[in-house]
C-alpha cells in the first residue's frame, strides 16, 4: 500500500454514519478531497454547506468497504481524516485524481511511441 503523503494545511474530513438519516456522510475538505470522494461512489451536496453521501447505488452490505476506501484514498493523499469505527482503516490507496504531470507524461509517451521508425517491410510482430 501506499505511505501517507505530507499532511495537507486543509481542513479536517469527517467520514461517518449519520444518525439521523443512517447514510454514510463526509464533510470538510478543499476541492481535491472532494474531487477523491466522486471517485469513491459519493454524492456532492450543497445545502448551505458542501458535503457528501454515500451513493444509493453501493449496497447496504458494501458501504463500509466504499466508506474505508474513501478513507484510504484521503488518507493517501495527506488529508487528516476522522472516522468512525465502521468506516475506519489505517492502510492508504491510489486516490486516482489526474493531475497536469500526469496527463505530461501521457501526450509525451503517445508522441514518443507515434514516432517511432516503422517496422523494416517483411518484418512482422
Amino acid at each position: 500500500m501506499n505511505e501517507p503523503a505530507t499532511p495537507r494545511k486543509t481542513a479536517l474530513v469527517t467520514v461517518a454514519r449519520d444518525i439521523d438519516t443512517g447514510r454514510i456522510i463526509a464533510r470538510g475538505g478543499d476541492g481535491m478531497a472532494h474531487g477523491i470522494l466522486e471517485r469513491t461512489f459519493f454524492l456532492r451536496e450543497v445545502h448551505g454547506a458542501t458535503w457528501h453521501r454515500m451513493s444509493p447505488t453501493v449496497l447496504p452490505a458494501d458501504q463500509a468497504a466504499v466508506a474505508q476506501l474513501a478513507v484510504a484514498r484521503l488518507q493517501a493523499a495527506g488529508y487528516r481524516v476522522e472516522a468512525d469505527a465502521e468506516c475506519a482503516t489505517e492502510t492508504t490507496q491510489d486516490r486516482y485524481v489526474t493531475d497536469g504531470r500526469s496527463i505530461a507524461n501521457l501526450a509525451a509517451a503517445i508522441r514518443a511511441a507515434a514516432s517511432r521508425p516503422k517496422c523494416p517491410t517483411g518484418w512482422r510482430r
